[in-house]
């Protein structure tokens, strides 16, 4: 190799600059910001990409360059305790939330989440878990059942700092005062037969009905103003 090819090619070498993947952080944690194992996805297509797995405390570092448009989401490994968290914008540091389905109700079986401000300005936001309550009852002097099928919403209010979430109130709301066109939360049916008999169809109508609320968390108008009243907050 002749001397002036050797500085040419030390030359092209010596311009090169490395390119190396950012440092991406992600978070995995339940309401009482407790770290959830879970396994974390990235999206920007049609499909999901697995990003990678959290450890015990709900950590992830990876190297990994977000892409514009890229969201990120966590599906908790114990699926039977926790609902998978919403989309979160892909960036250098994320939390996401993955809300327990365990309430001391019964188990939700949807939710829905709404950021709002305090009225002294601070940032908050308000969960909402649908819930479904079927009772029966034999009806004397006939070979009947009385099905009452109910649903309702726990709201919980929650003032956010950084990354921290701080419960302030909660209760509990008939649906029908939150969401533009839902019915009553409650329904009555008579059955023909005997209760133990109309298991099935017990179990139709309370699948009917969590379905509904389920499609309505998804989806449904919600009047905010109605849930802060409810609430007890005053701006």
């Amino acid at each position: 190799m002749t001397k002036h090819l050797a500085m040419i090619i030390f030359g092209m070498t010596c311009g090169l600059t490395p390119s190396f993947a950012d440092t991406l952080t992600v978070t995995v944690l339940n309401e009482s910001n407790k770290g959830i194992r879970s396994r974390v996805v990235y999206k920007s297509g049609p499909s999901p990409a697995v990003l990678g797995d959290t450890d015990e405390n709900g950590a992830l570092t990876k190297e990994y360059s977000c892409k514009s448009g890229e969201v990120l989401a966590a599906r908790p490994f114990d699926k039977g305790s926790y609902f998978e968290s919403t989309d979160e914008p892909c960036q250098s540091k994320v939390t996401l939330r993955v809300l327990s389905r365990q309430t001391p109700k019964g188990f939700a079986i949807n939710y829905r989440i709404e950021k709002i401000n305090l009225p002294d300005g601070s940032p908050a936001l308000i969960t909402y878990k649908g819930f479904i309550s079927t009772k029966t009852a034999a009806i004397p002097n006939s070979a009947g059942c009385a099905v009452d099928v109910s649903s309702s919403v726990q709201q919980q209010l929650y003032k956010i700092a950084g990354s921290e979430w701080t419960l302030v109130t909660r209760n509990e709301i008939d649906p029908s005062s939150l969401f533009t066109g839902l019915d009553s939360s409650a329904k009555s049916v008579f059955l023909p037969f005997g209760c133990g008999e109309s298991s099935s169809r017990v179990e139709m109508l309370n699948a009917d009905a969590a379905g509904n609320l389920s499609r309505y968390l998804a989806t449904g108008n919600l009047s905010v103003p109605n849930s802060i009243q409810s609430l007890g907050l005053r701006y």
